[in-house]
């Protein structure tokens, strides 16, 4: 309970400091005394601080809905769960680390293996539906424990992001990401779908 509003605080901090990050860059902006090529930079850099802050409340999120399960998480799930947590942080541990080198390569090695969070994914999802399944008094504590997937996903989502943007700054190359968020939500209902049908 006590790390779960230990990422609640950091959260807050976490807009706060966007929120100056935001302010300064405005500042900036103003005063007219950047190139065309530091206002790119510029802007790239508060967008990419407006994806971290969104990485923070799907973290507040996540923080949440392990303290309302309490002591009692479902054991089926874990294992994917930590895979995702881990290809969450990889991604952008990575991102991050490449525009602090300006090390391009570094950035596009961070998107490999990006796209297998939506099998590990499924696998939960799958796992927690028949649980549910099997036993009706696993319904609350699967729930958390699909948001928490959920987020978990998002966060990738958002991380792969930041490294197309990373990419960019470093580059000036620009990746066009064919996933759109109507593609996903099909992707979600067809699996809702098939877990239906089976069950």
């Amino acid at each position: 309970m006590e790390s779960c509003l230990q990422v609640v605080e950091e959260d807050i901090i976490l807009e706060q400091r966007r929120n100056s990050l935001s302010r300064t860059g405005a500042e900036l902006l103003i005063a007219g005394e950047l190139s065309p090529a530091e206002t790119l930079r510029l802007l790239g850099l508060l967008e990419l601080g407006v994806d971290l802050e969104i990485i923070g409340d799907h973290a507040e999120s996540i923080a949440k809905n392990c303290a309302m399960l309490g002591q009692k998480p479902i054991a089926e799930s874990l294992v994917g769960l930590h895979e995702m947590t881990h290809q969450a942080t990889r991604i952008l541990r990575r991102s991050l680390t490449a525009l602090a080198q300006s090390d391009a390569k570094l950035a596009y090695r961070a998107l490999h293996g990006s796209s297998e969070q939506d099998c590990v994914y499924i696998k939960v999802y799958q796992e927690l539906m028949n649980c549910i399944f099997q036993d009706e008094g696993s319904v609350q504590r699967a729930n958390h424990l699909v948001w928490v997937a959920h987020d978990l996903q998002l966060i990738t989502d958002r991380a792969t992001r930041i490294t197309r943007r990373v990419i960019t700054l470093i580059s000036g190359a620009e990746l066009v990401n064919s996933d759109t968020a109507d593609q996903r939500q099909d992707w979600q209902t067809n699996l809702m779908d098939a877990w239906l049908e089976s069950a």
